[in-house]
């Protein structure tokens, strides 16, 4: 079944932007069951542009500090190294590129 049936909202919009890698679509199980979108600045950083539950509804604060926090733990940090492995893979998403 179509997720964005299942979840009640057009993520299935973006699909050429995600095809393009001009966003990325992911799946977030928990806390709260969420559809996140991803964008690039213009100066290459990623962006939450979008977080939302079954039929658009707004996430809690919980699923919010939650996202940030993976993708906090995805994005390098100008000179250190490589975070460690086990840090930055998040168990619960899906890339739907």
């Amino acid at each position: 079944m179509d997720k964005s049936k299942v979840m009640q909202h057009c993520a299935e919009d973006y699909s050429g932007l995600a095809r393009d890698g001009r966003c990325y679509l992911y799946r977030v199980m928990a806390p709260q069951r969420a559809t996140l979108r991803l964008e690039r600045t213009n100066g290459g950083r990623w962006f939450v542009s979008e977080l939302k539950l079954k039929a658009n509804r707004e996430p809690s604060p919980d699923t919010w500090r939650a996202v940030q926090h993976w993708l906090y733990l995805q994005t390098p940090i100008e000179g250190e190294g490589e975070r460690e492995e086990s840090e930055r893979t998040a168990e619960n998403h899906d890339e739907c590129r």
